[in-house]
């Protein structure tokens, strides 16, 4: 899987037609707010013979003014001939993309600014040519500025856990705080190539619930993230973004013995506790497994958490 640049323009005036009609935009923006998790737009795409499915599209605002990405998303289909969005009568190569974030570029919102990620690289004229290119949706190049661009991007939602009574879990971990746990929940999304190694390894499925909805499936570490070094494929499981925020803070955990699944019992009533018990979906190399030593490591600090739920 790569990344491809897509570009959004604003029409300089009502017979300009390089750019996109301020009511698409709205339109866009509209049905983004009301489904965030269901909006699809079609995007001119120029290396059309390169894309493929599941791969990432960064949507940037070129033109005057401040420019920057102002959404992303995963390509859903393969490209085909249709009506051009600018309304120019003509047909163009396009592709269908499942939009994961957007703000609204016109009033200069941006998840990344242009200039932020130009002062980030040293491949500064690589970037220049994705943003200045006319051709909407070129394929980024090198991987190194894809990388960049994956560590600038904010993530929308942060799923926080609480209790009935609606305080936090106790969360009893070695050596690592409640912060510490969020901050690696808010920094995951930028190991990128943790994440295609596992989604290769799992066959872009949810190793508990077997999800194969590419957009929402993540790479969680087993033994807490300490750096590239702990990016091993055996120290990895790929998890939908529920399970992967639960098992990050120790509600789910896997049993080394049995490789099933256990669910705390804070997580009574709450639909979760279906998948007690479940079997773990394994990687389909032996190299590709998570290691025992690992997943014993991970159930202890479960077990541990657990005995602190217990009432007293």
């Amino acid at each position: 899987m790569t990344a491809f640049w897509m570009t959004y323009k604003q029409p300089q005036s009502h017979s300009d037609t390089s750019g996109w009609s301020d009511s698409a935009m709205n339109i866009l923006q509209e049905r983004f707010r009301n489904d965030p998790e269901q909006t699809t737009q079609w995007w001119v795409c120029s290396a059309h013979k390169k894309i493929n499915i599941h791969d990432k599209a960064y949507l940037f605002k070129q033109g005057r003014g401040e420019r920057g990405i102002f959404g992303y998303g995963e390509v859903i289909s393969r490209p085909e001939q249709r009506d051009d969005p600018r309304g120019t009568g003509e047909k163009s190569t396009q592709v269908l993309i499942r939009i994961i974030n957007l703000v609204d570029p016109r009033v200069d919102d941006f998840l990344v600014k242009y200039e932020d990620i130009l002062q980030a690289t040293d491949l500064k004229v690589e970037l220049k040519n994705l943003a200045e290119s006319q051709a909407s949706g070129r394929q980024v190049k090198p991987i190194k500025l894809e990388e960049i661009i994956e560590n600038l991007l904010p993530i929308r939602n942060l799923i926080s856990i609480a209790d009935d009574e609606g305080e936090d879990i106790k969360d009893v971990d070695v050596g690592d705080s409640r912060q510490r746990v969020l901050r690696s929940i808010l920094a995951r999304r930028g190991q990128h190539k943790f994440r295609n190694a596992l989604l290769d390894a799992y066959g872009s499925r949810c190793a508990i619930t077997g999800s194969p909805v590419v957009a929402v499936l993540e790479a969680a570490h087993i033994t807490p993230y300490r750096g590239e070094h702990t990016n091993s494929i055996d120290n990895g499981l790929l998890l939908r973004a529920d399970i992967h925020t639960l098992y990050d803070l120790n509600l789910i955990t896997i049993c080394p013995e049995t490789r099933t699944v256990r669910v705390s019992t804070a997580l009574a009533n709450t639909g979760y506790e279906k998948l007690h018990g479940k079997k773990l979906r394994l990687a389909h190399t032996d190299a590709s497994k998570p290691r025992r030593r690992h997943l014993e490591f991970r159930h202890s600090i479960f077990c541990n958490a657990e005995k602190s739920r217990l009432p007293s």
